[in-house]
């Protein structure tokens, strides 16, 4: 955790702005400067877990900014006629592990280890190195993120006395950028390089997987209530769809006393096919329940029953 107090004789042991925090989390077994936040970090163009510095206003000791625990109030003003408060000044960085950059004028922050980098990095600081030594820390900023409460609400402390936001917040972070270059990496010219097999999806494609999938055909909608959103293009359009059929089958439609309404070959790559709620002779079904039989050949056989409610055409509205 590092100082975010304006002026050093009022911070707590006269740290400056940006130093690490003069204080200890009590009870925790944490050095002083060490605190714990309540979330995490991740860099989904990586997937690496990335490390978080927190800051807070000693000097705001009102606002919990003297304590070594992230807990923002939801104070938006300013304190003593003129200090802007920000909630106690509990900030969040959000620390990268940047490449392609001379590691002597950029120092490579780690992937995720608690933050040992940055403390150590942080303890090293002195009034000789230490504004270059900030430049290099905040180089490997990715995000900085004030934080306040939303008004009226608090944070409660768990068993460990680490304060906890009063509900899941998730903040999704995208940004439409160039992949980097490492120069020093000689394969695929230094661009990234992605590697990942498809063993457990691949289209296997046999007999037996094909018979298995038989079970996955469905009639949708169903029931059908005189209307399908997604597959019907005007008001006297009636339709339903078979899916997840084999490239050739036969799906045959009945009645529930055995009379044949329709018969629908299919032979061709696709996983699905329309059916126009009409009989052989093109003649609109009635309502009621039939029994549909897919014949997949060498796939097996499909049954699926299907209620349909047809609307009457009014022929007026046209």
């Amino acid at each position: 955790m590092i100082e975010m107090g304006e002026d050093p004789n009022l911070n707590e042991g006269g740290k400056s702005k940006f130093e690490m925090r003069a204080g200890t989390l009590e009870g925790l077994g944490l050095p002083a400067g060490k605190t714990i936040f309540p979330g995490y970090a991740i860099n989904v163009a990586t997937g690496e877990r990335l490390n978080i510095i927190i800051g807070e206003d000693s000097y705001q000791r009102g606002q919990n900014g003297r304590d070594m625990k992230w807990n923002p109030t939801d104070f938006t003003g300013v304190v003593n006629a003129s200090y802007p408060s920000f909630g106690g000044r509990h900030f969040i960085y959000v620390m990268g592990s940047h490449s392609g950059i001379a590691e002597s004028v950029h120092p490579k922050g780690p992937i995720y280890d608690k933050g040992d980098w940055y403390y150590n990095y942080f303890s090293s600081l002195n009034v000789d190195n230490r504004p270059t030594n900030l430049t290099y820390i905040f180089q490997n900023c990715d995000w900085v993120i004030p934080s306040y409460l939303a008004l009226g609400e608090s944070m409660e402390e768990n068993a460990s006395g680490i304060p906890v936001p009063p509900n899941e917040m998730r903040i999704k972070l995208r940004v439409a950028t160039p992949y980097g270059v490492t120069p020093e990496v000689e394969e695929n010219d230094g661009l990234p390089k992605y590697k990942f097999n498809t063993d457990d999806i691949y289209n296997d494609i046999s007999v037996e997987n094909g018979i298995e999938a038989m079970d996955l055909i469905q009639v949708v909608p169903n029931p059908y209530y005189a209307y399908a959103e997604h597959y019907e293009t005007s008001p006297i359009d009636n339709r339903v769809k078979f899916t997840n059929l084999p490239e050739k089958c036969d799906i045959s439609i009945y009645t529930l006393d055995g009379q044949l309404v329709r018969r629908i070959k299919k032979d061709d790559i696709t996983t699905e096919s329309d059916w126009n709620l009409k009989n052989s002779a093109g003649v609109p079904i009635a309502s009621g329940m039939y029994i549909i039989h897919v014949d997949g050949g060498e796939n097996g056989e499909k049954i699926l029953k299907w209620m349909g409610v047809m609307r009457e055409l009014d022929l007026d509205s046209f």
